[in-house]
């Protein structure tokens, strides 16, 4: 019956057959690769705490998505976040961040020359992507500020 269809219907029907092919394998390979292809998006708000002058971190939302984050860029400041993923009480990978509440701001002064000026808000919001290893189930945010020791701000149940 196929030879004796149209030129034409033979190639619809076959176009036909080939997407549907490639559509079922395409949703198979996804379908395996979901704990490992992952990514969350965490947004996060940080302000300083009035009575002793320590800064908290509140979870606003987190999104999970399938996907895999590119390499991230590197920068050097004095204060910023480490971000510690575990999976399992184990530690699986670690990424920083420029700390939000710390801002370094170049602007044109009255002289048409440039100027730099270090300032520190009351109250940032901020996101993090991370990438998740199977079953990655916490994140730890540390703080790191210039001349002073490392601090523990939150742990967040992915």
């Amino acid at each position: 019956p196929f030879l004796y269809l149209h030129k034409e219907m033979r190639i619809i029907f076959l176009f036909y057959i080939l997407l549907v092919s490639c559509t079922v394998s395409r949703e198979n390979i996804s379908s395996t690769n979901t704990d490992s292809n992952s990514i969350v998006f965490v947004t996060l708000s940080i302000h300083k705490d009035s009575t002793n002058s320590k800064h908290i971190i509140e979870l606003l939302s987190k999104t999970q998505s399938s996907g895999k984050i590119k390499n991230q860029n590197s920068f050097h400041s004095e204060n910023y976040l480490s971000i510690y993923i575990y999976n399992n009480n184990k530690l699986v990978d670690t990424m920083t961040i420029e700390h939000p509440l710390y801002k370094h701001l170049e602007y044109l002064n009255a002289k048409n020359t440039f100027s730099v000026k270090d300032t520190v808000l009351d109250r940032a919001e901020f996101f993090i992507r991370v990438q998740t290893h199977g079953n990655s189930n916490e994140i730890r945010i540390f703080e790191t500020i210039k001349n002073k020791t490392k601090n523990e701000l939150t742990t967040i149940k992915l």
